[in-house]
C-alpha cells in the first residue's frame, strides 16, 4: 500500500512540475527567443538601410521603394511575437530609421519629397512607373516632409 502512495505522489509531483514548466518556463523562454530574433531584425534593418539608401538609377529606385514597403511589414510585434518593451521600442526605431533613410535617398534621387516613406512604393513598385532622373522635373506634386 505504501508503494502505491509513493507512485501517486511521484506522479502528482511530476504532473505539477510539468504544468508549472508550461505556465512559467515556456512563455519566458519564448520571450527570450523572440527578443534575440528581434535584435537580429534590428541589425537586418540597418544592413538594408545601408544597402538601399544608395539610389543611382531607375532600378535601384524601384528596389528601394519596394524595400520600404517590405520593411514596414517585416516581423512586427504582435500576439505570439512579443519580447520586452525596450527591445520592441528599439525595433520600431530601427524600422523607422531604415525606412526614412531609404526614403531620403529616393527623395534625393528623384527630387520629390513624399510626406511619408510608405508613399513611395505606390509610385515606384510598378515596373512601368516613370522614375524621374536626378535633376529632371517630377510630375508628382511635392508635399512637405513631416515627422512620422
Amino acid at each position: 500500500m505504501l508503494t502505491k502512495y509513493r507512485l501517486l505522489t511521484i506522479a502528482g509531483l511530476t504532473i505539477a512540475l510539468t504544468v508549472g514548466a508550461c505556465v512559467i518556463v515556456v512563455p519566458t523562454l519564448t520571450r527570450h527567443m523572440v527578443r534575440e530574433h528581434q535584435q537580429n531584425v534590428i541589425l537586418e534593418f540597418d544592413r538594408w538601410a545601408d544597402e538601399h539608401s544608395i539610389v543611382t538609377d531607375r532600378e535601384t529606385a524601384i528596389r528601394a521603394a519596394g524595400m520600404i514597403d517590405y520593411i514596414s511589414t517585416y516581423y512586427p510585434p504582435g500576439d505570439g511575437y512579443r519580447s520586452d518593451s525596450e527591445t520592441e521600442r528599439r525595433l520600431a526605431d530601427a524600422r523607422h530609421n531604415a525606412m526614412s533613410r531609404i526614403a531620403n535617398a529616393l527623395s534625393a534621387y528623384t527630387g520629390t519629397v513624399m510626406a511619408h516613406p510608405l508613399d513611395w512604393p505606390a509610385e515606384l513598385c510598378d515596373n512601368t512607373a516613370q522614375v524621374p532622373r536626378s535633376g529632371e522635373p517630377s510630375d508628382a506634386p511635392e508635399s512637405p516632409s513631416r515627422a512620422f
